[in-house]
C-alpha cells in the first residue's frame, strides 16, 4: 500500500485502504455471505453491532443461502429449493405466468 505522511496526518491510497477493508469485512460475515470465487451471492456490509449480508440478484436469507424463484412463481406455483417453480395445473413457464387451455 502507498502511505504518505503529511505533518501528523497519514494518507493511504483509496484502493489499498478499500481493498483491505473489503477483505476484513468479508471475513466478518458468516460463511462470506455464501459466496464463492465463481459467484457472488451477497456482499458483507459493516454494521454495528453485527455485520450483515446484502444479497444479490435472486439470493436471499441471512447468509444469502436461499435461491428465490422468478416473480415468486406469479402466485401460481410452489418455489422449489433450487429456485425453480413447480407450476399448478394449466400454468407453465419459468415463473408460471403462461396459461395454456387444455383441449380434450
Amino acid at each position: 500500500s502507498i502511505v504518505r505522511a503529511t505533518g501528523d496526518v497519514s494518507m493511504v491510497s483509496a484502493s489499498a485502504f478499500l481493498g483491505g477493508a473489503m477483505k476484513i469485512a468479508a471475513a466478518l460475515c458468516e460463511d462470506n455471505c455464501s459466496s464463492t470465487p465463481e459467484e457472488t451471492k451477497g456482499i458483507c456490509v459493516e454494521d454495528f453491532p453485527v455485520h450483515q449480508c446484502i444479497c444479490q440478484n435472486r439470493w436471499s436469507g441471512r447468509k444469502c443461502e436461499t435461491l428465490l424463484c422468478l416473480n415468486n412463481c406469479s402466485g401460481r406455483g410452489a418455489c422449489q429449493w433450487n429456485g425453480l417453480c413447480a407450476c399448478e395445473a394449466g400454468w407453465y413457464g419459468e415463473d408460471c405466468s403462461i396459461w395454456v387451455l387444455a383441449i380434450k
